[in-house]
């Protein structure tokens, strides 16, 4: 186990957000939004993840606490799963053009999720003045687009599965 490397994970996921918070307090609006990012890795079980895993999944319950410690500034969260990037690929390397198949031949929308995917939630967020506390967890089935239309469907899929067949009737449209 790499403490050295460990410590630099809590701090990248914990400690920076806490102390951009502390740091927001008089310098934000009221209303204002902080939104940060973070990712699905704290669903993940695997050997060596253990950290990871429990660092990511400590973003929620941060969020929810910053947000009623900061109120009326908003705090929310986005939490990513894979995303097109250079990250990706990078970190995927030889198998990302298998990833990417995977994901275009197994979700509804039939396509991955992209950087203007993200940036298009993030917007919808910082918007909608309603939203404090909230994580969005975006895991590609989430994201969907009608037919002939260029602007993407951002919404939670409804049902215990998390998923249905006929996923745009089973959306609530944000966009």
């Amino acid at each position: 186990f790499d403490f050295e490397a460990a410590r630099r994970d809590l701090e990248a996921h914990i400690l920076l957000p806490l102390q951009v918070a502390r740091n927001a307090v008089g310098r934000v609006r009221a209303g204002g939004t902080l939104l940060f990012m973070g990712g699905t890795g704290g669903r993940a079980t695997a050997p060596g993840l253990a950290l990871i895993s429990a660092l990511t999944a400590a973003g929620p319950a941060m969020t929810r606490n910053l947000a009623l410690e900061l109120a009326p500034i908003r705090v929310n969260l986005i939490a990513a799963g894979f995303v097109d990037t250079p990250l990706s690929a990078a970190l995927l390397g030889d198998q990302l053009e298998a990833r990417r198949e995977q994901l275009r031949t197994t979700l509804p929308i039939r396509r991955v999720v992209g950087p203007a995917d993200i940036a298009a939630l993030a917007v919808h967020i910082m918007a909608n003045t309603a939203l404090t506390g909230y994580q969005r967890a975006i895991r590609e089935a989430i994201i969907g687009q009608r037919e002939g239309q260029e602007e993407p469907i951002i919404g939670d899929p409804i049902g215990a599965d998390g998923l249905k067949e006929d996923l745009e009737a089973e959306m609530i449209a944000y966009t």
